[in-house]
């Protein structure tokens, strides 16, 4: 299944076609986690995913947070991504794309750019 994103659920577009690519997307269950008195490790927080490219132009990067962000750094919108297991699901989720300072540059295009998407949550007719 290809990725998708957009700020409506209606919308919904192929990555490829915000990003110029598909991305590399990591899946957690929770934001955090911690060690409970038993020595286990759970999960805690909403799930996160993070799409990690290998490079974003410009063009790029500004449609992006456009459709995503409303061109700003941060905003509500809908993924569709792969979670720990293999199953596809829509999410409404808040789109946070780094500091532009904090990525490396390179002539026209950001290196190594990672959009998270935190507090998921399963569209009931998305699934």
């Amino acid at each position: 299944m290809p990725y998708r994103c957009d700020a409506t659920l209606i919308g919904l577009a192929p990555a490829a076609a915000i990003f110029g690519t598909d991305p590399d997307a990591n899946y957690a269950p929770g934001s955090e986690r911690v060690t409970v008195l038993d020595g286990t490790q759970p999960f805690l927080g909403y799930p996160i995913a993070v799409w990690k490219f290998g490079h974003l132009s410009v063009a790029e990067w500004a449609n992006a947070k456009a459709v995503l962000a409303a061109g700003g750094y941060s905003g509500e919108c809908y993924i569709e991504t792969d979670d720990d297991d293999g199953n596809w699901n829509i999410y409404h989720a808040i789109a946070r794309f780094p500091n532009p300072a904090k990525v490396e540059p390179w002539l026209d295009k950001y290196l190594y750019p990672e959009i998270e998407f935190v507090l998921l949550h399963v569209e009931p007719d998305g699934s």
